[in-house]
């Protein structure tokens, strides 16, 4: 009803959600009924956007602390404090767990504070020792990295902890896919060419036009070689075979040349979106970098669009039309 809900939907609404019961019928079997008191209907469309809609009140409350921004995905919630020095970033980190304990609170929920993880962005050591912020009771001490969307985050935001997780990830897929590869009954070839790029790709690329673009070229490396191996496995190369050469006989591009295409497609997606939408927002905004070293897939996908010739000012057909 806050939210301006019609009032013959909302009540809808509730009808469909009190009273809800289920049986389970195996053949010919029925189980008795059972009750649901608590959740959404598993597979109804009305499911996520009702999720949102409760969830909403707590994205509001966290924005309204000093210096702070909210991510929600799901039942994943983050909250990223900034401030001039690490004392006003934790003092506000700290406002924010305990905005997050009262809401849970109000709403019948339980934060797990031993689950809560808290890391400190910072170029300096210092701000990361000795850092720690109490949620719903329980001290959380800032790490060296947090997961977060399956995506490891470093202090550095180098993404090289990130980059050794995927490559202990994808190397039993590239010894799966080795094992497709008998002679008498294993995959040919061209079905080879058509699983490595969804089965060891798509692994490494998780998220990957968000943080591909900021890692360093060492870690990039590491990459690399794992996609090379699979490109072996593909093609029946030997070791000593030319990378290039390799990848290009094996129909897989090199992890530069993807992560430079998924940054490019990443800032035209986001230029496509309307003019109040977040992530549109991000694209468009002008921040020099301090590091020359640091780059992020903005930077990286205006060079792509430079490079072939897509200079602005030019038009995007909107992703959404009003």
């Amino acid at each position: 009803m806050e939210m301006g809900v019609p009032r013959c939907l909302y009540n809808w609404t509730w009808q469909f959600l009190r009273d809800r019961r289920a049986t389970v019928e195996c053949q010919s079997a029925t189980s008795g009924e059972r009750v649901f008191r608590a959740g959404l209907p598993q597979g109804s469309v009305l499911s996520p956007a009702l999720f949102l809609l409760w969830a909403a009140p707590l994205a509001a409350e966290l924005q309204r602390v000093p210096g702070t921004t909210a991510f929600l995905y799901a039942d994943d919630t983050a909250a990223l404090c900034a401030g001039n020095d690490i004392q006003i970033a934790r003092q506000r980190a700290q406002q924010a767990a305990d905005t997050l304990a009262q809401w849970a609170q109000a709403n019948k929920m339980t934060v797990a504070g031993q689950k809560t993880q808290a890391l400190v962005l910072s170029q300096w050591p210092r701000d990361a020792a000795n850092c720690s912020v109490k949620v719903a009771g329980e001290t959380v001490t800032a790490g060296d990295q947090l997961k977060l969307l399956g995506v490891t985050l470093d202090r550095l935001l180098h993404f090289g902890p990130h980059c050794r997780s995927l490559r202990q990830r994808v190397r039993p897929r590239t010894a799966h896919l080795r094992k497709l590869t008998g002679r008498e009954w294993g995959l040919q070839e061209q079905q080879l060419r058509v699983v490595a790029p969804g089965y060891v790709r798509g692994a490494l690329e998780h998220a990957a036009a968000a943080w591909l673009p900021a890692t360093s070229p060492t870690h990039l490396g590491l990459l690399e070689v794992e996609m090379r191996a699979a490109a072996r496995v593909v093609t029946g190369c030997p070791r000593s075979t030319p990378a290039h050469g390799l990848m290009v006989e094996a129909g897989l591009a090199p992890v530069a040349e993807r992560r430079t295409a998924l940054a490019a497609r990443l800032l035209a997606k986001a230029r496509a979106l309307p003019e109040d939408d977040p992530l549109r927002a991000v694209a468009d905004r002008e921040v020099r970098s301090r590091l020359s070293a640091v780059s992020g897939w903005r930077g990286v996908g205006e060079e792509a669009w430079r490079e072939a010739g897509i200079t602005p000012p030019f038009s995007i057909e909107p992703l959404v039309h009003k």
